[in-house]
């Protein structure tokens, strides 16, 4: 998990600008931060380092610095992507993920979006057509906000980050408010907040010449199955959670697992095992009451792969 946030603003940005949201943002990425203005835009990330511990400083630019990105999440098919761009005469400086974005978007423009595989929500600047591009992942696992107000946009991966420099008065959407009281959600791209707004996922905003336009670049489809038998279901199903979880596993740091004992997660956890064995780490919360307390059923998942209970963390509540 990371922090992202911005400001675009025809009267000029400074590092005041950002600074306050960025402290905000500090929790979502405590191994490191960094900002950069220029002219009418800045840019602030918090990171968390996961891939290219030392390499991945962000923001982050292309070589001549003309395009500039920020970006919370992890693209899991960036190793991919790399061979393709470095085929085509990209040159890297770093082996991050987010530096494949920065190369993939010089080679796709606002298509780029389209190649990822993986979570995120990214904001990239391009200079030299004066647009800022703010993008969201397939199904929304990552959060990302944003407000204009007057010929200002401003973006963040939480709201509070935008209240801090926004002279926006925090007026409740009552329609959003009904929503949430009869839904238990909020549907994008609706917030709690009037004029307050969050990209919905599987969306692409471009703001250029202070006008927004957005478009969805992704839509879920069944095509395809419809027709399959049980067992190839089965067979394709599996495929796709082994190849998931193997994507998941890509990591510079350790990686670990919440289990619970339930079918979604003892699954997972059964994938990881085998490719990790009994190294793999799990976390697991319980409670006093019995009938809720989900340890047991963990520690018996957990003793099933033979992962050794000294990797294992069970915290009571």
């Amino acid at each position: 998990m990371c922090g992202i946030c911005g400001k675009y603003s025809p009267e000029g940005v400074t590092q005041a600008d950002i600074r306050p949201m960025l402290e905000l943002l500090t929790h979502r990425g405590p191994d490191d931060k960094g900002v950069y203005v220029q002219g009418r835009i800045g840019l602030g990330n918090t990171r968390l380092s996961v891939i290219d511990l030392s390499g991945g400083h962000q923001p982050m630019s292309n070589e001549d610095g003309t395009i500039w990105i920020v970006y919370n999440g992890e693209i899991y098919n960036h190793r991919l992507l790399r061979e393709m761009l470095e085929k085509k005469g990209h040159l890297f400086r770093t082996n991050s993920d987010t530096e494949v974005i920065v190369h993939l978007y010089e080679e796709n423009g606002e298509h780029f979006v389209e190649k990822l595989k993986g979570m995120f929500a990214i904001a990239i600047w391009d200079d030299n057509h004066k647009k800022l591009i703010l993008a969201r992942d397939h199904l929304g696992q990552k959060p990302l906000f944003y407000t204009q107000v007057g010929r200002d946009l401003l973006f963040a991966s939480e709201i509070k980050a935008l209240l801090a420099v926004s002279d926006r008065q925090r007026e409740i959407d009552l329609e959003s408010l009904h929503h949430y009281l009869s839904l238990r959600f909020i549907p994008s791209p609706r917030t709690m907040l009037q004029g307050i707004h969050k990209l919905p996922p599987a969306h692409l905003l471009v703001f250029q010449h202070g006008e927004i336009r957005t478009r969805r670049y992704w839509h879920l489809s069944f095509r395809g199955y419809q027709n399959l038998s049980e067992a190839d279901i089965i067979d394709a199903l599996r495929e796709k959670l082994v190849q998931t979880v193997n994507t998941h596993l890509v990591s510079d740091v350790s990686v670990g697992a919440f289990l619970s004992g339930g079918l979604d997660s003892s699954m997972i956890v059964a994938l990881m095992a085998t490719e990790a064995g009994s190294s793999l780490k799990t976390f697991t919360v319980g409670v006093n009451e019995q009938d809720y307390d989900e340890i047991p059923y963990a520690r018996l998942v957990a003793d099933h792969f033979e992962l050794n209970i000294s990797n294992n963390e069970w915290t009571l509540i």
